[in-house]
């Protein structure tokens, strides 16, 4: 299992540890992977639930739309949406994904759209 499953709170805070030394030296693909790693450890805590991980997903995408990273924002949002799920809110998981796409098909990414 995973470090995430058996030990939650331990998770979050070196995931959180890693993403703020991602944030020092900019280097916006390995925060955003901390972000996930979070996200997940705080979706497992039985204290914090979905409602901390929404927050933290949340925080992430404004992060990334102030700063303008828009494929970064997406990725955020989707997580966003991911958390929605998790917290059973399944129309504003919805309408999250769609924010994600469209932002991913206005900069041209199309790994993520379905043919």
């Amino acid at each position: 299992r995973s470090l995430a499953m058996k030990l939650p709170q331990q998770a979050v805070s070196t995931a959180r540890e890693a993403m703020k030394l991602f944030q020092e030296v900019a280097d916006k693909s390995g925060e955003n992977a901390m972000v996930q790693l979070v996200i997940n450890a705080e979706l497992q805590d039985e204290n914090t639930g979905p409602a901390k991980a929404l927050e933290t997903a949340k925080e992430a995408a404004q992060r990334f739309h102030d700063e303008g990273d828009q494929e970064n924002e997406a990725m955020a949002l989707q997580t966003v949406a991911k958390t929605h799920l998790a917290k059973k809110e399944h129309h504003r998981a919805a309408r999250v994904a769609k924010d994600a796409q469209n932002i991913l098909s206005r900069i041209g990414d199309t790994s993520g759209e379905i043919t």
